[in-house]
């Protein structure tokens, strides 16, 4: 039987002081290495954000290049689970991983079912 995790990453709540900024913290998720079997990747996931000022980024990492932000997902994902296809065009043979990178400074980012398939989203 296949299991499923899902996974939160949340800022702990204290009480604000108004002359006190806030600060953000990121916290990252990054994959296994992946080697790429065709021209195109598809990463397929569920997310969802709650608070204010908490976002998503989707960098992809490789030993041949330097990080590149795939997505940045801010706003509109608000308390609601999201599914999200992103195509990855590379090269195959091509080793790769991807990071999730929430940005919080209020509020959470919870990710399910991550999965890097072969072949462009549908």
């Amino acid at each position: 039987p296949s299991s499923k995790q899902n996974i939160s990453l949340t800022t702990a709540s204290a009480p604000s002081t108004p002359s006190v900024p806030s600060s953000k913290q990121n916290v990252s998720l990054i994959s296994p290495v992946v080697v790429s079997e065709a021209n195109f990747s598809c990463i397929d996931f569920h997310f969802v954000q709650a608070g204010p000022t908490s976002y998503l980024e989707m960098y992809i990492l490789g030993p041949l290049f330097n990080p590149i932000l795939l997505a940045s997902l801010k706003g509109v994902q608000k308390d609601h689970w999201t599914t999200v296809r992103q195509s990855l065009h590379l090269p195959p043979g091509i080793q790769f991983q991807i990071e999730f990178r929430a940005v919080l400074e209020t509020g959470s980012v919870s990710l399910d079912d991550i999965h890097i398939l072969k072949g462009i989203c549908q």
